[in-house]
């Protein structure tokens, strides 16, 4: 086949996946067939921005909000809170609907995540070995009351104030904590060879904690259950700092609750499509509330 041909070839099958997309979506985004409750600014790690579908794209697509964001996957707390560079970038989204004469419902933040996940979890474990092995207690509580509370002080400290410097107001904010992740050793599509993860279960087999077996997931479950146990209530107690009224923390424990939790859970610490929907429905009661 000439290239020529080959190429008339690829611009009609491009032509023809928009048309599909289109039609698809316009069903789904049909006029009248949802509300529209405003702009929403994000900012946030994976569970903001996960390929094919997660929080944002839920919010959008199920329940109308229109999102302008700055969330990167893999991005950690203390990058967004202090790195110029994802600031400069988050401000750029304030001023992209500034420049319109818009003001936003609300700003919505996801992070912490990445805080738990990869090398950074066996930081917070003792090895077996020890006699003592588990949570370190020391560690985990320098982390997440110390570390991650600063860090997150400071982001909301810092939207707060863009949101008066450009709308004039602090905007409302909601900042959400995580649900019961699984260490069961399953990464994106799997995680076989240079895909990401897994991301818990490598780190407590490295300190000698729980198996491959059931019991041993279980073992391993029950640690990552008190860790984000932990993570959870430091953000629930800082939202109630002075300063921070304009602040609602959305406790998302207990949503993913299908009996078979893969039905949830697409991987160790990222939601099914089913899951990611659950998860952007509870933030938008919080949002409508």
């Amino acid at each position: 086949m000439e290239d020529e041909d080959r190429a008339s070839v690829q611009i009609a099958s491009g032509a023809r996946a928009a048309e599909q997309l289109v039609r698809e979506r316009r069903r789904l985004l049909a006029p009248g067939a949802r509300p529209q409750p405003g702009i929403l600014l994000a900012e946030g790690d994976s569970w903001f921005d996960y390929p094919l579908t997660d929080v944002l794209s839920a919010l959008e697509d199920h329940f109308g909000w229109e999102i302008e964001s700055a969330a990167d996957r893999g991005d950690n707390l203390e990058s967004m809170a202090y790195g110029q560079a994802q600031r400069e970038r988050f401000t750029r989204v304030f001023e992209r609907v500034e420049r319109r004469g818009e003001v936003p419902v609300a700003i919505v933040l996801s992070g912490g995540g990445n805080e738990f996940a990869g090398p950074e979890l066996a930081v917070m474990l003792d090895h077996m070995g020890t006699g003592h092995g588990g949570i370190n207690e020391l560690i985990t509580t320098e982390l997440v009351q110390r570390r991650m509370r600063e860090a997150w002080a400071n982001l909301l400290g810092f939207t707060r104030q863009l949101a008066v410097e450009l709308f004039g107001v602090p905007v409302r904010t909601v900042v959400h904590g995580y649900d019961y992740a699984v260490p069961d050793g399953r990464g994106f599509l799997g995680g076989a060879g240079v895909l990401p993860g897994p991301w818990l279960a490598p780190s407590y087999a490295r300190k000698g904690i729980g198996s491959d077996s059931q019991e041993g997931l279980e073992e391993r479950a029950a640690l990552t259950r008190v860790l984000l146990d932990r993570y959870n209530g430091m953000l629930e107690s800082l939202v109630t700092a002075a300063g921070l009224e304009h602040v609602t923390y959305v406790d998302l424990r207990g949503v993913l609750t299908s009996p078979d939790y893969k039905d949830d859970w697409a991987n160790e610490l990222h939601p099914t499509a089913s899951g990611f929907r659950a998860i952007a429905s509870r933030i938008n009661d919080a949002l409508q509330g």
